[in-house]
């Protein structure tokens, strides 16, 4: 259970693949829960408290290591936005001219009351009107 994540994130590492990253990560997070609930190691809110602190630190920890580096990129990996602000300023261009095309609001024809004009009942032969 643990070399699989292990081999992903040193995987990923070498080939800088950011894929092969995340999916260890997430396998990795996913043993580590495995292996708590089996241990059953401590009250259940200690191991929520452990665990979220133990992702805080790791995400100020990376924040700080890129945050020191110039060009912000350890290793061939960067923190900066993969798209630049001109592509989603473009995206929302589209959106707004998908928006542009809707159909109009159909609004249905207004129905007429009730109006009881009589008919008939019966069955097997009876019959009868009201």
């Amino acid at each position: 259970m643990v070399a699989l994540p292990a081999g992903l994130v040193g995987w990923g590492l070498r080939e800088r693949d950011a894929l092969s990253l995340t999916l260890g990560a997430l396998l990795g997070t996913a043993t580590g829960a495995t292996a708590l609930i089996e241990l059953d190691a401590g009250p259940t809110w200690l191991r929520w408290m452990v665990g979220g602190a133990a992702l805080v630190a790791s995400a100020l920890a990376v924040r700080r290591r890129f945050g020191g580096r110039p060009r912000r990129t350890v290793a061939g990996f960067t923190d900066l936005a993969l798209f630049e602000p001109e592509r989603t300023a473009g995206l929302v261009e589209m959106a707004a001219a998908v928006a542009a095309f809707t159909p109009e609001v159909r609004t249905s024809p207004e129905r007429e009351g009730l109006r009881g004009e009589g008919g008939e009942f019966g069955g097997g032969g009876a019959s009868g009107e009201f």
